[in-house]
């Protein structure tokens, strides 16, 4: 049902108003409660009066859409005293989307529900404050130096730059609460500053996010400045010539597919220095992931799936060893698909999705170890620790899938 009394491009339907690109839901505006209030006999008629006059309320203020950018579920954020960014969630959405994703308001800034972890902090734990675990991420470095785990802590909501020229109704507050807009940001107890440097929308899935687990990655593939086969557990250097069934591998898990391939790995690595080498890793780390990424990526879109920050780097580090593991027929990609706009996953169906255990026919624990570690990823949001072995997972209790 289009209303006719509002201006041209704007219109309202039983189910929610629409103004330029925002869709105004009829729950979570008040809207609902209003008509409840009202004599059932003339719901039609309290619908209708409230949807024209919240329309028209909104079209007054279109110029909103020519400003700032509105903070959607799934925009990146990052943190001042973080080393990884992450994905603004919104657990419970307050009835107001653009393009398809739900919009944040400055009250939405709850550790562990719209805030998740940013990896380690390089800020030292204020007096009197509690103690965070610590971690030594650089421990190989010649200057190893300590971080801490980061926890975030808010005691106040989203500080805005700009007015915000649209104000939506937080049921947990009783009041309308500012949107937040590129620009505003959040101040952890510990002394971070959380800006947003990304928005994103999309009118399916956000399709747009990065890899924030490179570290992490790191822990899992181990970076090795030589050949070596994965199918030698001590990764000693390979020291014969191209073999297609020993899983040759380079640096952080660049898997070698020819023989052209060996060679010049082979013979990059005799001609250069250790930085040169190092460089090189990297360079084909960003090569290779950057396939995953947007597989992840085009998948989510297609498919209207919103992950978190932590949810989707598992999902990547599993495509990065596995492509073939997500797809529409695939079970990982089957309960994404049905599930991945609630977020609300069956953990046994993510489980039997990350299954990937086999190379050859044959059954490896090392790499029942590995998607064990992308499993406590993906359900605990775990940067820090990286089983390697059967035993440190098993004493970790990081048996998700069983040895």
């Amino acid at each position: 049902m289009v209303n006719e009394s509002v201006k041209t491009g704007d219109k309202a339907t039983h189910e929610a108003a629409f103004v330029g690109d925002f869709k105004f839901n009829v729950q979570g505006n008040l809207i609902e409660k209003y008509i409840k209030m009202k004599d059932a006999g003339k719901l039609e008629e309290h619908k209708k009066e409230v949807m024209e006059l919240m329309v028209k309320h909104y079209a007054f203020y279109g110029q909103f859409q020519k400003e700032s950018e509105y903070v959607t579920r799934g925009s990146i954020l990052r943190c001042s005293g973080g080393n990884k960014m992450m994905t603004f969630d919104i657990l419970k959405d307050h009835g107001v989307e653009k393009a398809g994703s739900s919009l944040g308001i400055c009250t939405d800034c709850k550790a562990n529900e719209n805030i998740h972890t940013f990896g380690e902090c390089n800020i030292p734990t204020p007096e009197g404050y509690p103690e965070r675990p610590v971690v030594i991420p650089t421990l190989k470095s010649k200057f190893p130096f300590i971080k801490h785990k980061c926890i975030p802590v808010f005691d106040g909501s989203w500080s805005k730059t700009k007015r915000s020229k649209v104000k939506i109704w937080d049921e947990s507050a009783g009041k309308y609460i500012d949107a937040i807009t590129t620009g505003d940001f959040l101040v952890c107890l510990y002394g971070g500053i959380i800006e947003v440097i990304e928005v994103v929308n999309g009118t399916k899935g956000s399709g747009n996010m990065t890899f924030s687990g490179t570290s992490w990655l790191e822990k899992a593939e181990r970076k090795v400045p030589y050949i070596y086969s994965t199918k030698d557990p001590s990764y000693a250097k390979w020291t014969g010539g191209f073999n297609s069934n020993a899983d040759l591998t380079f640096g952080i898990g660049h898997s070698i597919k020819s023989a052209s391939e060996f060679s010049q790995i082979s013979n990059f690595i005799a001609t250069h220095s250790q930085a040169d080498i190092e460089a090189e890793i990297q360079r084909y780390l960003q090569n290779d992931l950057s396939g995953s990424v947007t597989q992840v990526n085009n998948f989510l879109k297609y498919n209207g799936i919103t992950l978190q920050q932590h949810q989707f780097d598992a999902v990547v580090s599993l495509v990065f060893n596995y492509p073939a593991s997500l797809s529409s027929s695939t079970d990982l990609g089957k309960e994404l698909i049905a599930n991945g706009s609630s977020g609300n996953f069956n953990q046994q169906n993510i489980i039997d999705g990350f299954t990937y255990t086999k190379f050859q026919g044959s059954r490896i624990d090392g790499l029942v170890t590995r998607r064990n570690n992308e499993l406590n990823l993906f359900f605990n949001s775990d940067y820090n620790n990286y089983y390697d072995s059967k035993q440190n997972a098993m004493n970790a209790g990081i048996v998700y899938i069983p040895y």
